[in-house]
């Protein structure tokens, strides 16, 4: 349910992208529109902590979905305009895959840096915990996994998954300027 704006921005984009975009042959603006959308919002959500309240998280979920909805599906119709026919099998084949390893890549990286950022940071928060229930709670398996703790310790675990979410979206690299 939380995800309903992010879902009805994405569609609404993507019925009207596809409307419009035969009427309108330009596509480089849907694609340059959407990716303002998109790099705005990600950099909002990287932004994001325990006390953001969910009008601003709905906000940029809507701006996520816009920005997605752009050029989600744009680059079916680009490619059979700019190929010959007898390709037209081979550039539809090539964008669909090109869609699912972006999503399968990016999916996999983001998901690896949150689950190894949290895990390395909870260990010592929670230190008689086993490592495979910490990966069960952090996967949502363990829905009771903090009720026993302390409120002080939940709200340190919240942080620390937070933290793990945002540097999923973005975790710059470690650069020591201390030696110039």
């Amino acid at each position: 349910m939380r995800l309903l704006p992010f879902i009805v921005a994405t569609t609404v984009f993507i019925a009207l992208q596809g409307a419009l975009l035969p009427a309108y042959p330009l596509y480089k603006p849907w694609y340059l529109f959407g990716a303002i959308c998109v790099l705005i919002g990600g950099v909002m959500f990287q932004q994001v902590s325990i006390t953001t309240s969910d009008a601003y998280l709905y906000g940029f979920q809507v701006l996520l979905g816009v920005g997605i909805g752009c050029y989600l599906q744009a680059g079916f119709a680009v490619i059979l305009g700019v190929i010959e026919m007898k390709d037209m099998a081979y550039g539809v084949t090539f964008i669909l895959f090109a869609q699912l390893l972006g999503i399968t890549a990016g999916l996999s990286i983001g998901g690896a840096v949150f689950t190894n950022t949290a895990l390395s940071s909870l260990r010592p928060l929670l230190p008689d915990v086993p490592d495979d229930q910490i990966q069960n709670a952090l996967s949502g398996a363990a829905g009771g996994f903090l009720k026993a703790a302390s409120e002080e310790t939940r709200q340190a675990v919240l942080r620390v998954i937070m933290a793990s979410i945002n540097k999923a979206y973005v975790s710059p690299p470690r650069i020591a300027f201390n030696n110039y």
